[in-house]
């Protein structure tokens, strides 16, 4: 894997006759490694240093923010770890191609330089699981033993109410419950909106909107049509 700051020769570690040392690209290279195995599409592989910034609109404080420092704070061990112990959801809302999802995987991609396990899970994708018991297991599987899960697009599945829509709230349900740890979620709707879509179910309900939440709304246009920035400078 080659050194993100052409510093040292891809493995990690800086060898000299004063003694070896860390290359600041260590902590990239165990994210970059972690990040296979959490579900999320390679496109995304992106820490928040590569992205072109935008402004947030942060609820708690009603105030602009940047995103790239907000992306930055989990950068701090004492943040990440009391999100994770605490259960914090990250909630990011905004409409169709304003970056929310590539947002949300530069946060997890933080905690993953700390050692941490992630998983991604497409909202999207529950319109296609046939419901078997092996793609419940799969997907428990997932999300066991991670400190970050990502529940990108939340709302999206509930659109299409069919036959399987219990189903679909008790996997739900049951994979908010099992994971322990940072919830981030990523959706086109507002926490009001998202909590009236899921009223009706209190079990699921609760184990999405009892924790502690902290919410910001992504403004700007559609990046989507954007040509891709390039970065020379590292952060």
């Amino acid at each position: 894997m080659k050194c993100m700051f052409n510093i040292c020769d891809g493995s990690g570690l800086i060898i000299n006759k004063d003694g070896d040392r860390f290359c600041k690209c260590f902590r990239y290279q165990i994210a970059k490694r972690e990040f296979k195995n959490t579900g999320a599409s390679e496109s995304y592989l992106k820490f928040g240093f590569e992205l072109k910034d935008a402004d947030l609109i942060s609820k708690r404080t009603n105030s602009i923010v940047s995103m790239k420092e907000t992306i930055k704070q989990l950068r701090n061990p004492i943040l990440l770890f009391e999100a994770i112990n605490n259960n914090l959801r990250i909630l990011i809302a905004g409409k169709n191609g304003r970056g929310k999802t590539q947002m949300a995987v530069s946060m997890m991609l933080e905690a993953l330089k700390r050692g941490c396990k992630g998983a991604f899970i497409d909202m999207r994708t529950f319109d296609n699981i046939k419901f078997q018991d092996k793609q419940k297991q799969d997907l428990m599987e997932l999300v066991k033993n991670k400190q970050v899960l990502i529940l990108d697009d939340l709302g999206v599945e509930r659109k299409a109410v069919d036959e399987f829509q219990v189903y679909k709230n008790n996997l739900l349900d049951g994979l908010v419950r099992c994971h322990r740890g940072l919830i981030i979620i990523t959706t086109n709707l507002s926490k009001n909106e998202l909590e009236m879509l899921y009223k009706n179910d209190p079990q699921l309900h609760s184990a999405l909107f009892t924790k502690s939440w902290v919410s910001y709304s992504l403004m700007g246009e559609d990046r989507r049509q954007e040509t891709p920035e390039i970065v020379n400078c590292f952060l």
